[in-house]
């Protein structure tokens, strides 16, 4: 699979006004489906935009997507850049991915994915950096133990943590931004730097997007460009 991916060039842009089949969901999970995300004409914050909706396409709502991921492929080799988009949602939690990748590992076995993820959770005024597990790689509990991890879509660690700004609120677009540039992360909104903190687990990777039980959620304007 990675064989026939094209690699991108720095920088990129992407305004979703038509469907772009480098934009790869995470589906290997009985919750997730392709209906899930989809190419609106006219629903972004000018002309379209990439839609992610978790009870599309399942029969029962509640038992619709938790966790959802999209990766674009072809920026698995960026290492430093600044990731920007605009994202609206009407309910759920919501953010980008640094530094993402994922794979299929065949046989029907589950994708590992990597990378950091900027989420906002607007219902309780919280935003936070997650990291995802890494297979072997050996961290240190809270308690002090060193155990190693195993990569699990659904259970990152939890790198940092800081109050919402008021303004980042459901039903209106806003501006998200994640730096990544060697170990430093930093995570903006609407120009506010409200994330910082220093992680060297994964050095290189693309973008992406994600969601938890998210309704109505959007994505748009995005552009991508090297670090300084």
């Amino acid at each position: 699979i990675e064989e026939t991916i094209e690699p991108l060039r720095l920088p990129f842009d992407e305004r979703f006004d038509a469907r772009d089949p480098r934009w790869v969901p995470f589906l290997n999970y009985w919750r997730l489906n392709a209906e899930q995300w989809a190419w609106n004409p006219d629903g972004g914050a000018a002309g379209g935009c990439l839609r992610h909706d978790a009870a599309a396409g399942v029969k029962e709502p509640e038992r619709g997507a938790h966790d959802a991921a999209i990766i674009l492929r072809g920026g698995e080799g960026w290492t430093d850049y600044a990731f920007e988009a605009s994202a609206f949602a009407a309910g759920g939690r919501f953010g980008l991915w640094a530094r993402a990748d994922l794979q299929d590992e065949g046989a029907g076995n589950c994708r590992w994915v990597q990378g950091y993820v900027f989420l906002l959770d607007p219902t309780h005024r919280v935003c936070r950096l997650w990291r995802a597990r890494k297979d072997g790689h050996i961290a240190a509990t809270a308690g002090g133990d060193a155990t190693p991890e195993r990569n699990d879509f659904a259970n990152p660690v939890v790198v940092a943590e800081a109050p919402l700004p008021a303004a980042a609120t459901y039903g209106r677009w806003t501006r998200l931004r994640l730096d990544v540039r060697a170990a430093s992360i930093r995570c903006s909104i609407d120009g506010e730097q409200v994330i910082e903190a220093r992680d060297d687990l994964f050095e290189s990777g693309s973008v992406g997007f994600f969601a938890y039980r998210g309704r109505d959620v959007r994505f748009d304007d995005v552009r991508v460009t090297p670090a300084p």
